[in-house]
């Protein structure tokens, strides 16, 4: 396997990958073990790479082209998804993976650059399972006379979207914080201009847009027929995004999400959706939801859970 050049400047692809699970009703800190590390560094050897960083959460690696880069970005998601079908305990596990080009030097197995600094950021504005890149990188793979995906997409300024899923909706989590302490959710309220509506698992699922057949249905130039679904899925509400402009979800913790079609978000605590727009640009309806655990723990009863108490300021 060709090594990257130690101690010496050189132009290359940086490859970062930013690794999520949630199991049960906890968000899992080490994602990675020792079997996903070994898989994951065999794909950076089989794109005549060199992995830098195999850690419980992120991985990162070099390459000496572009094209070998977005080889190794591909096969990253393809592992996450066999291990998702493999093992149902790791169906929400999923992958960010950022890809940038620039002039590094490695030092050890630090890599050292002016852009270096700037991946964890960047990687932030890819979704689950998605791979992006950064302009350096798109011009480096036209450069190599590397086709570009017919259909990649602009997220901001600094970062394309590759690759995203097609066929199956991708998960984040409304609220950690929320979830992390939550037994079954049972109760969905929804409120569109001001009227409340409770709706339980077995309504779902539940359709919102501008369609007079859906459940929930929404007016505003930005709103699709369907803008979106509601399901009940392992003891959680789901939103998910069918919409040609995407959904705004400002959660419990206070940031504001964009997710875009087929990508899902697990509903906690109280937020708001808002179809296409951020919500400060909203002309049209926005649809506030609260979403409260039942606690009904199936697990061993945890220290303080009969006394738990949200906390108040």
């Amino acid at each position: 396997m060709p090594l990257l050049p130690s101690n010496r400047p050189f132009d290359a692809c940086a490859l970062l990958a930013i690794f999520s699970d949630a199991r049960g009703s906890r968000i899992v800190d080490g994602v990675l073990v020792y079997d996903d590390w070994y898989r994951l560094n065999l794909a950076v050897e089989a794109a005549r790479g060199q992995a830098l960083e195999l850690a419980s959460t992120r991985v990162l690696a070099g390459f000496r082209s572009a094209a070998e880069g977005w080889q190794a970005a591909q096969a990253f998601i393809a592992e996450v998804e066999r291990l998702r079908l493999a093992d149902p305990v790791r169906r929400l596990l999923s992958a960010q993976v950022l890809l940038d080009w620039g002039q590094c030097t490695v030092v050890g197995k630090d890599l050292r650059g002016d852009f270096v600094p700037q991946l964890p950021i960047l990687v932030s504005q890819v979704p689950s399972h998605g791979i992006g890149a950064t302009e350096a990188f798109l011009k480096q793979l036209r450069a190599e006379g590397q086709p570009l995906p017919p259909d990649y997409l602009r997220l901001s300024r600094e970062v394309s979207l590759l690759w995203a899923p097609a066929g199956e909706s991708e998960t984040r989590l409304a609220n950690a914080q929320t979830l992390s302490s939550s037994g079954m959710y049972l109760e969905l309220v929804l409120r569109v201009r001001g009227q409340p509506r409770q709706f339980a698992p077995r309504d779902c699922p539940l359709r919102l847009g501008r369609d007079a057949q859906c459940a929930v249905p929404l007016a505003g130039e930005n709103v699709s027929r369907v803008h979106g679904r509601i399901e009940f899925d392992h003891e959680k509400f789901l939103y998910i995004d069918e919409s040609k402009n995407g959904s705004y979800v400002l959660t419990g913790n206070g940031e504001e999400l964009l997710l875009r079609r087929g990508e899902t978000l697990i509903l906690a605590g109280e937020g708001a959706i808002s179809p296409g727009v951020p919500i400060a640009q909203q002309t049209g309806d926005v649809v506030r939801y609260s979403c409260r655990p039942s606690k009904l723990l199936l697990d061993a009863p945890e220290p303080g859970d009969t006394i738990r108490a949200d906390p108040r300021p």
